[in-house]
C-alpha cells in the first residue's frame, strides 16, 4: 500500500462496481479491527456497548471508513459492513476441543464434586438394598428364610407350654404331629402352612391355660324351658350359663348355637339340662330368689374341655347351647 498515489487517499466512497468482500478476512483486516474495537473498549465501557450494540456497530464502521481514508486503502463501504457482520458473528462463537484423553481428565476435574456425590449416593443406595435382602426384609428367599424361623421358634414355645400342662393324651399326640409338618414347613419355606399349625397350637394353648366354673345366671333370667327359636319351637330345658374366671370375671366364649349352628363369642348362654335338674334349679330360686346351688361345670388348666355336673354335684351329660332367647 506504500506505492500507492496520493489520488487514492481520497475518502472512500460506495461504489456501484466495488469489489466483492471475500468469505475470509486477511490477517491485516482482522489486525485494524482489533485496533478498533480496543480503542472503543477503552472510550466506552463494555456494558454500555453490550446494551446498545448497533450504536457500537455505526462507532466501529465509522473508525474503519476514517482509518482506511487516512492508510489510503480502498476499502468500500460494503466491504466495511460485511467484515463488521463477520467479527461480531464470530465474536462468541466457542468450538469444542476435540475428544482426548487430556479432554475427558479435565472434564472428569471439573466435574469432580458432582461425580463424588453420585458415587456416595449409589454406594449408599446398593449398601441399602444389599442389607434389606441380606436381613430378610425385603422380599427373597432370605425374607422366606427368616420369617419361617420365626414362626417355628414361636411354634416352639407354644410346644414347649402346650406340654408342661397338658393332661390330654389326644392332645399330646396331635401336638407330635404337627410339630413334624412345621419342620418340614419350614424346610420347604411354605409361611402359610406354618402361620396355620401356629395357629393351632396357640389356640390349644390359650384353651389349656384356661381355669373356670360354669354358673349358673342369677338375674335377669336363670334359665328357660320350652324355647321358640326363629324357625319353630324348640322344646328343651336351658339353664343360662357364664364362665367365671378365678378372679371373678365373666370370660367370653365361642358357642355353636343348636338352633342356627352359627359360632357367636358370648359371656352368657344356654345350656341343655334334662328336665329334673332345671326343676331343681328352679325350686332352688323360688324358696329365696337365689340360686344356692349355681356350678354345672369346672374347667382346670391342662383339660381342653369343662366336666359338667349337675348343681346337687351328680354326673351330667352335656346337650346343646343356645345364644339368643
Amino acid at each position: 500500500m506504500a506505492g500507492q498515489s496520493a489520488q487514492q487517499t481520497a475518502p472512500v466512497e460506495a461504489t456501484a462496481g466495488a469489489t466483492k468482500p471475500s468469505e475470509q478476512l486477511t490477517i491485516a483486516e482482522m489486525t485494524r479491527i482489533m485496533d478498533v474495537v480496543s480503542a472503543l473498549r477503552r472510550e466506552r465501557g463494555v456494558a454500555q456497548q453490550q446494551l446498545n450494540l448497533d450504536e457500537t456497530k455505526r462507532l466501529l464502521r465509522e473508525r474503519l471508513i476514517e482509518t482506511a481514508r487516512v492508510t489510503g486503502d480502498k476499502v468500500s463501504e460494503v466491504e466495511i459492513d460485511v467484515a463488521i457482520e463477520q467479527y461480531f458473528d464470530q465474536l462468541h462463537v466457542f468450538e469444542a476441543p476435540k475428544t482426548s484423553p487430556e479432554t475427558i481428565l479435565a472434564h472428569l476435574y471439573v466435574a469432580r464434586h458432582t461425580i463424588a456425590k453420585w458415587a456416595v449416593g449409589i454406594g449408599m443406595t446398593a449398601t441399602l438394598w444389599w442389607s434389606l435382602f441380606s436381613y430378610g426384609i425385603m422380599p427373597g428367599p432370605a425374607r422366606t428364610e427368616r420369617i419361617a424361623g420365626e414362626l417355628y421358634g414361636n411354634i416352639e414355645k407354644s410346644v414347649a407350654a402346650v406340654e408342661s400342662i397338658s393332661q390330654v393324651p389326644d392332645l399330646d399326640r396331635r401336638i407330635v404331629d404337627l410339630t413334624k409338618q412345621a419342620e418340614i414347613y419350614k424346610s420347604a419355606g411354605n409361611l402359610k402352612g406354618l402361620e396355620r399349625i401356629a395357629a393351632e397350637i396357640a389356640t390349644q394353648e390359650a384353651a389349656l391355660k384356661q381355669e373356670y366354673t360354669l354358673q349358673v345366671m342369677q338375674s335377669p333370667l336363670s334359665g328357660i324351658d320350652a324355647y321358640v327359636g326363629q324357625d319353630g319351637p324348640v322344646s328343651g330345658y336351658y339353664l343360662i350359663v357364664q364362665a367365671v374366671a378365678p378372679d371373678g370375671t365373666a370370660i367370653p366364649m365361642t358357642i355353636r348355637d343348636g338352633e342356627t349352628g352359627e359360632l357367636r363369642t358370648v359371656t352368657q348362654w344356654g345350656e341343655q339340662v334334662p328336665q329334673e335338674v332345671y326343676e331343681q334349679v328352679a325350686a332352688d330360686k323360688r324358696a329365696d330368689g337365689i340360686v344356692d346351688a349355681r356350678v354345672l361345670g369346672t374347667k382346670e388348666q391342662g383339660q381342653l374341655e369343662a366336666k359338667f355336673q349337675t348343681p346337687s354335684g351328680g354326673p351330667l351329660v352335656r346337650g346343646r347351647q343356645i345364644t339368643r332367647w
